[in-house]
């Protein structure tokens, strides 16, 4: 049984989360619009079809930085990679399709590490609140329906993490900003990637790859490209890598995610294939 201090400490908590998810419940007030000024994205399953679309803003704060996303999409069972850790189930007992309409906001220190997070699907009204723990852990809290989930503890390794919701280029953009202006020793970051059990630790590692070019609003333009290599792979299979491409100030262009089954293409713009 646990001992009396923690039982309060965890109740406290979940009476916390309620009180910030129930807070957020005007965020469905926000549409699409609202991000109209923002950076703008289309979401492309592996095979070619257009998912959905994503907007998001990032501002400056005294602590870091606001971000506030959002994403709609509809996927086909075909469109979805078979993994079990991220992403809609594609299980033969999944749905033939699934849909989501995500608004997220999320307070991030300068260097992208976590502070807390609020994510809402208005699909299925699931609201769920992501706080780090400076002793080195998650804390997720969900509330559905009114009904109010259990606080998941995710252990991380270390209490320095960002948060990578899979369909969410403003995440990517927040490690591309927060690794340029705070780069680690060894370019490896940890990421938290949210699932249906809560979420997963996964360090990453960012490096330099050869320069590119596209087309943004026909115009031609150089690209820096990153390779981001998630983890360290099974034994005898090759590290899961995304290739991201961003302008020259460092805004992301695209990013193939293949083994989430997905890629972010910003709007109006297009690859050279060269």
């Amino acid at each position: 049984m646990l001992p009396p201090d923690t039982i309060h400490r965890k109740e406290a908590f979940v009476n916390l989360s309620r009180a910030a998810l129930a807070s957020v419940l005007l965020f469905p007030a926000l549409s699409a619009s609202a991000f109209a000024d923002g950076d703008t994205f289309l979401l492309v399953a592996t095979n070619g079809h257009t998912l959905g679309k994503a907007s998001y803003s990032i501002r400056e704060a005294k602590i870091g930085y606001e971000v506030k996303s959002y994403y709609t999409y509809k996927a086909m069972r075909s469109d979805l990679p078979s993994t079990r850790t991220v992403g809609p189930p594609t299980d033969a007992r999944s749905p033939a399709s699934t849909e989501a309409q995500m608004y997220l906001t999320y307070k991030v220190a300068a260097n992208g590490d976590l502070i807390e997070g609020y994510m809402q699907n208005q699909a299925n009204g699931l609201m769920t609140s992501f706080n780090a723990d400076r002793q080195g852990a998650l804390q997720v809290s969900s509330v559905q329906d009114g009904h109010h989930g259990l606080v998941n503890t995710v252990p991380m390794p270390h209490p320095d993490f960002m948060l990578l919701p899979v369909y969410d280029p403003a995440a990517v953009q927040v490690l591309l900003t927060a690794a340029s202006a705070h780069p680690s020793p060894e370019s490896t970051y940890l990421l938290a990637v949210p699932n249906r059990d809560g979420a997963y630790p996964v360090q990453v590692h960012l490096q330099s790859a050869p320069p590119a070019a596209g087309v943004f609003h026909q115009t031609p333009c150089a690209l820096k490209v990153y390779d981001l290599q998630f983890g360290t792979g099974r034994l005898g299979e090759p590290v899961p890598t995304a290739r991201v491409y961003t302008d020259g100030a460092g805004h992301l262009m695209e990013a193939d995610l293949s083994f989430f089954g997905v890629r972010y293409v910003r709007v109006d713009f297009a690859l050279d294939q060269k």
